[in-house]
């Protein structure tokens, strides 16, 4: 609880993205983005305490999950890191829609060597006694260089049970990352998403069409 408040300061007082107090950058955020950024950020550990030995774990398990919080990790802060990070928040999607965010490495100066992005939507409530619950389906997935797309937890394949989605991926100086969030399965008209990128990053990518999130049916 006191991180998800250090998180919502951090925003409200407009310290991102640029890791300083910018007034002109202040903004409220959603329950969704706080909830992002701490997932987004958050360490796997060696191992849990089982009555005084130590039980091996791996992330997305269920001793860790996403694993330790660690606020250095998850938002810039200049003098305490080196990367960037990028933010939307509150954005609406269609069925069957796909929002694209492309990026480019750029390691000169920084030290990152993965990308981080997570995805999380308030989703509708599901009923009761449901063992499929999720209501309103999205799906998160990173192509780095045209490869073949990277799924979220740990996953091979899309993740069609949770509202909370993270893919970490390994990444090289001059590598394009596209980040995609597709609107997979919707019950209801629109559904309204936050989603935090962090690592070397920018968002001007070379030899592309546009720099700016791109959108398709």
């Amino acid at each position: 609880a006191g991180a998800a408040a250090i998180v919502r300061q951090y925003f409200t007082e407009g310290w991102f993205p640029t890791g300083t107090r910018v007034a002109a950058n202040e903004m409220t955020p959603s329950g969704a983005l706080i909830k992002a950024v701490l997932i987004n950020g958050a360490q796997s550990m060696i191992g849990v305490n089982n009555f005084g030995t130590v039980t091996p774990v791996s992330a997305y398990d269920n001793n860790i999950g996403f694993g330790l919080i660690n606020l250095v990790q998850s938002l810039p802060l200049q003098g305490d890191n080196d990367f960037t990070g990028f933010v939307t928040d509150k954005t609406p999607i269609l069925q069957s829609e796909t929002h694209e965010y492309p990026f480019f490495v750029v390691m000169d100066g920084c030290t990152r060597d993965t990308v981080s992005a997570t995805l999380v939507w308030a989703d509708p409530p599901g009923q009761s006694g449901c063992t499929h619950c999720l209501i309103n389906d999205l799906d998160l997935e990173i192509v780095k260089n045209n490869d073949p797309s990277i799924y979220p937890n740990g996953r091979s394949s899309k993740d069609d049970i949770n509202n909370a989605e993270r893919i970490q991926t390994s990444v090289s100086q001059g590598d394009v990352v596209r980040v995609l969030v597709k609107g997979a399965n919707l019950a209801t008209t629109t559904q309204t998403y936050s989603l935090i990128v962090t690592g070397c990053i920018q968002e001007d990518v070379p030899n592309m069409p546009s720099s700016k999130p791109t959108s398709s049916a």
